[in-house]
């Protein structure tokens, strides 16, 4: 299987990378910018999912069976002073990644990262069906994104995650700053 990821120089690129390429499977992981196509990063290619047209070229030349679309703008404080680029990246990024396989006319299977932030807070569990209602720049737009998902004519799953370390995540995210 050949898989195509987006934000592919973060954390969760970089550890999933590894662990396709484990199993066998061909991986094209992409960074926003060319410095961070060093050695040891798992991006290969810049891309700007805001790009359409570039989006739906590497789409092509890639040819993948699945793309995992992690490239966001996933800081929260970020989002939240930078608005109208949160929703270009995490709502736009989104678009041109659907339209893009939409244009290959393929069987193209993609995995969209949302985040459990879309939820309304509540004093219980959550789980799919729970009410949408994220608070957060950030949370709307993974919000919306996730909308945008689940109503698309291409097959989209959602990956609903919740806040995750590892020792490669940037003290620009609030728990590297508290350790």
């Amino acid at each position: 299987m050949r898989v195509l990821i987006t934000g592919a120089e973060g954390q969760d690129g970089h550890y999933l990378t590894a662990a396709l390429r484990d199993r066998g499977h061909q991986t094209v992981g992409t960074a926003l910018h060319q410095d961070s196509l060093a050695a040891g990063s798992a991006a290969e290619v810049t891309l700007d999912v805001t790009d359409r047209n570039a989006t739906q070229a590497l789409v092509a030349a890639v040819a993948p069976d699945a793309i995992v679309h992690l490239a966001a703008i996933s800081n929260v404080p970020f989002a939240a002073e930078h608005p109208e680029l949160a929703r270009e990246v995490n709502v736009t990024g989104l678009v041109n990644i659907l339209d893009a396989v939409r244009a290959c006319g393929s069987a193209i299977q993609v995995v969209n990262a949302s985040s459990v932030e879309v939820f309304a807070p509540n004093d219980g569990l959550i789980n799919e069906e729970s009410p949408l209602g994220g608070i957060s720049v950030y949370a709307q737009t993974k919000q919306e994104a996730l909308t945008l998902a689940r109503t698309s004519d291409v097959a989209v799953a959602n990956m609903l995650m919740s806040n995750h370390e590892s020792p490669l995540r940037t003290t620009a995210f609030v728990t590297g700053k508290i350790a």
